[in-house]
């Protein structure tokens, strides 16, 4: 791996514990002193939050442990959609590659490894579109430590600019394109029942603001490939019920700083063991009793 390493964009508002959690874990990675840092700080929405923005962005200015940090501070609350994409587009087509994360999402120490790692390898192979650290809690024994499913996530991601250029935030253009491509919706949801098709109208309603699944849908159309590992490197902190996306719910995910990952190995074996637990675990995920379960427990 070369020591050119990836930027790091973090995306934070008015979390202050999950901000110091997020910071606190991504300082203790291996790469960490030798990478440049970028957070943007989105402005406050409306006075009852001014204070909290404020306490972030206080304790951002105490940061340290990168190669650089530079923190860019909104006057005007822009929304996480707009604030990553705008974010991301800024510091990509100045270094090429770029490595994201919001304000609660907890890395293991062998993120930045694995994510730079994946960049070198993968850049010059313009099927793969992203590398994402997370991974739905499968059984992982007997998988290659990477392996290629076509769904972006955003819970910890990189990409090049070559491939960033390609992102639409236009859904009625997208829509368009998706048909005219033969992308029907049980494709497009990449076996997660219809969580992807439901974002997307929600989207095109206007009924919801996310970049993700419009990402997720050039993806699609590029006939793009997604890396991801076959335990997840990070944990989401964020369902306290105060995020902007994510509804109060248990955390997701796992924090391995065991992990050495082969980032080869995605071309080096098959992924159909890897796609057949998936689809196992999210035909349990989305069933009737599932779905019951979950909005019992949103209760408390």
């Amino acid at each position: 791996m070369n020591s050119n390493y990836a930027p790091i964009c973090l995306f934070t508002y008015n979390r202050l514990y999950e901000t110091k959690e997020t910071v606190n874990a991504l300082k203790n990675n291996l790469l960490s002193k030798d990478s440049e840092l970028f957070i943007f700080s989105d402005g406050p929405k409306n006075e009852s939050v001014k204070g909290k923005v404020k306490a972030v962005r206080e304790f951002l200015k105490s940061v340290n442990g990168f190669k650089s940090i530079t923190i860019f501070e909104s006057k005007i609350n822009n929304g996480l959609a707009k604030s990553i994409v705008d974010g991301v587009t800024q510091i990509i087509n100045k270094y090429d590659k770029v490595i994201v994360l919001e304000d609660d999402i907890v890395t293991s120490k062998g993120f930045l490894k694995f994510m730079n790692s994946s960049l070198d390898f993968y850049q010059k192979n313009k099927n793969v579109f992203q590398i994402s650290a997370f991974m739905f809690p499968i059984e992982s024994d007997n998988l290659p430590d990477t392996f290629f499913y076509q769904a972006n996530t955003c819970w910890g991601w990189a990409t090049w600019s070559d491939r960033w250029n390609s992102y639409e935030n236009d859904t009625l253009s997208i829509l368009k394109k998706l048909k005219k491509n033969n992308i029907n919706w049980r494709d497009f949801n990449s076996m997660q029942s219809k969580e992807f098709e439901k974002q997307l109208k929600a989207n095109n309603k206007g009924k919801l603001e996310t970049w993700a699944v419009k990402w997720h849908a050039v993806i699609k159309i590029k006939k793009g490939k997604v890396l991801h590992p076959k335990s997840s490197l990070v944990l989401n902190i964020g369902f306290g019920g105060d995020g902007e996306n994510c509804k109060k719910g248990d955390f997701i995910g796992e924090v391995n700083n065991d992990l050495d990952l082969d980032v080869t190995q995605a071309v080096q074996y098959s992924n159909e063991l890897a796609i057949k637990r998936l689809k196992k675990y999210f035909k349990k995920k989305y069933s009737i009793f599932s779905k019951i379960i979950r909005k019992i427990k949103s209760f408390f």
